[in-house]
């Protein structure tokens, strides 16, 4: 759980670099068996690095099998749903580059 502010000027943490330090340790620390609650993933940086870095966290938590309630998924969603549209658009072209490309001889 993350909760409070671990800033530290002897450790050089702001505070949004103290909070990725403590959702690193959660993220290595989850299972399956886990009960993961975020608020607020992904603030306190630029709001579209934020949505991206929450995306990312957000899918793993989800691949970990864990049970995941975040709140403000707004941006989340939209970030995931991108992210998603991205991949197919990769898978995409790389099928019609792999169909292309044939052995010549």
């Amino acid at each position: 759980m993350l909760i409070g502010d671990d800033q530290s000027v002897l450790e050089h943490l702001s505070t949004f670099s103290a909070y990725l330090v403590r959702l690193k340790r959660m993220l290595e620390r989850v299972t399956k068996r886990s009960l993961v609650l975020l608020d607020e993933l992904g603030s306190g940086t630029d709001p579209e690095e934020g949505a991206a870095l929450a995306a990312a966290v957000v899918e793993h938590l989800l691949n970990s099998g864990s049970l995941l309630i975040v709140t403000h998924a707004s941006l989340i969603a939209q970030e995931l749903r991108r992210q998603r549209q991205a991949d197919r658009e990769r898978r995409r072209w790389s099928s019609m580059w792999r169909r292309d490309i044939r052995p010549i001889g």
